[in-house]
């Protein structure tokens, strides 16, 4: 989601929180416990897979600093690579080339 508000954090933390108490609901207690479930894969080993949980984003962008909405993709894949290392239900800021740091870096 791209937000444009001054309010985007609050609204972020929100979707997490509605996210975090609707999801319990899909998973069984015992794989709420391990945080996650097991499942096979290809090869017929059992692992266990996550429960999902959304990460959210924050970055910023400034006029001129991305020119095709391939860069904007790149940026996005990027950071989200970045939060998945968060474990859990989380906000991942990324404050890398924020203007309010003075680490604007045109692209």
């Amino acid at each position: 989601m791209l937000f444009q508000s001054e309010n985007w954090e609050e609204r972020c933390r929100a979707i997490l929180v509605d996210f975090e108490s609707a999801i319990r609901h899909y998973y069984s207690i015992e794989d709420q416990d391990r945080g996650g479930y097991v499942s096979e894969d290809r090869q017929g080993e059992k692992n266990i897979l996550f429960v999902d949980q959304p990460v959210a984003r924050r970055g910023q962008g400034l006029p001129g600093q991305y020119y095709s909405h391939h860069q904007i993709a790149t940026a996005a894949a990027d950071a989200k690579k970045q939060a998945k290392k968060i474990n859990g239900n989380s906000l991942f800021i990324d404050r890398r080339n924020d203007p309010k740091n003075g680490d604007h870096q045109s692209n």
